[in-house]
């Protein structure tokens, strides 16, 4: 069950409560409007945890990945980057990061990024 506007609604109370701002909730609020795909929002949301926590690679992996949604690929790009810069080991920047090169049809930076990654082992049959 989709139930993305009471999570919103929840996550809003939570802060209210809170009386503090909490970059976690902000996040988790951006996702629950990214799923709803309302991408825009999840920007907005993502910015402020992104103020609050600018050391956290997450934020800027989610948000690089609504930029995705939205076609914004240099902005994904760069937030994907910022994310590597802030943990060389975020899996899901460097793999967000070659699905971004792909779709701006970068081949040679996919085959450079893919070299990035350890190869997937294939089981044999």
């Amino acid at each position: 069950m989709k139930r993305y506007d009471e999570a919103i609604s929840d996550y809003l109370i939570a802060l209210k409560l809170s009386g503090k701002n909490d970059a976690c909730c902000f996040n988790d609020i951006a996702v629950a409007y990214s799923k709803k795909g309302d991408e825009h929002e999840a920007l907005r949301y993502y910015a402020k945890a992104i103020g609050l926590e600018p050391n956290d690679a997450t934020y800027y992996t989610n948000r690089g990945a609504s930029f995705d949604e939205l076609g914004e690929y240099k902005k994904a790009l760069a937030d994907y980057e910022k994310a590597i810069q802030l943990d060389d080991k975020h899996k899901e920047a460097f793999r967000n990061r070659s699905t971004t090169y792909w779709n701006l049809m970068k081949k040679e930076k996919l085959i450079c990024c893919g070299m990035l990654l350890k190869p997937i082992q294939r089981s044999k049959p």
